[in-house]
């Protein structure tokens, strides 16, 4: 956390300020619309009235006022990370609930950096697309969530997405609630057993595939072909997934463990566990 920045982020306005931003995370579908992080980079001034009461908000770089948390009413919006966009918006503290000892939606924020929310009732426009890798990515994101939605029935498909690429905003409240009293909310959010078994199943496909090609296997042994395809699969799987620390942290993990099959080495796991703490 920076405290380097001293720009404010207004709060209270009555009417909606006019700011520019970078999309900084992939877009989260909700029940009841759209939610995305966006680093603020400039807002009007003139937009705001005497009754704004400003918040220091810092960020990771001196360009950018923070991150904010959109809340946009409308759907579709074809963001990805990178993009420029400029929108009106409202902000506000996040809010918090008075009993003592409940989760604290304030502090989870503060742990990504995020101190203000902010609500976005008109349209979107994107002044400049991102990186196209990155908006590749987002797109195969999002069509992977469109193909689960409408293949798979409605009880279930907002539940694979959230075990799928970790988009949690259509999982109801009720369901929520279902797995927090059973002790199993740990299962809604990403983490490196999902990881483990994207790479477990390329890993084992990858092998069984190389089988028929028995001249490559003269001169390549299976494991080193298995190992080699498997690392930048589950790579891609992390970016796919949003790239939590979570999932890097066990992208990190395997890539070790996979690199010494590679190169012939024994795997020790907690020296793999140590290098991806320290590459983290």
């Amino acid at each position: 956390l920076s405290k380097k920045n001293n720009s404010n982020i207004p709060l209270g306005t009555k009417n909606s300020i006019q700011c520019e931003g970078v999309v900084a995370n992939p877009v989260s579908v909700t029940t009841w619309g759209e939610r995305v992080d966006v680093r603020l980079k400039n807002y009007d001034e003139e937009s705001i009235k005497k009754n704004g009461s400003p918040i220091k908000a810092l960020g990771d770089d001196n360009q950018y006022l923070g991150i904010v948390r959109l809340s946009i009413a409308s759907e579709n919006m074809p963001l990805s990370r990178g993009d420029v966009i400029k929108f009106k918006a409202k902000f506000r503290l996040p809010r918090e609930f008075k009993d003592p000892g409940v989760f604290s939606y304030r502090e989870y924020l503060a742990i990504h950096d995020i101190y203000v929310t902010g609500y976005v009732s008109e349209g979107i426009e994107i002044v400049e697309k991102g990186a196209s890798f990155i908006s590749k990515i987002d797109g195969l994101r999002q069509k992977i969530r469109d193909s689960i939605l409408l293949n798979v029935g409605n009880s279930a498909n907002s539940l694979l997405i959230a075990l799928a690429i970790g988009d949690q905003g259509s999982v109801d409240e009720d369901t929520r609630y279902a797995f927090a009293t059973s002790g199993l909310a740990h299962l809604l959010a990403l983490s490196g057993l999902n990881v483990a078994c994207v790479g477990a199943v390329v890993y084992f496909l990858i092998g069984l595939l190389s089988r028929l090609f028995p001249k490559i296997l003269l001169y390549i042994p299976r494991q080193k072909i298995a190992a080699s395809i498997t690392i930048p699969a589950i790579w891609m799987y992390a970016l796919i997934a949003g790239g939590g620390v979570s999932v890097v942290r066990a992208a990190i993990m395997l890539t070790v463990f996979l690199f010494g099959i590679i190169i012939y080495r024994r795997q020790d796991l907690l020296s793999t566990l140590s290098f991806a703490i320290v590459v983290i």
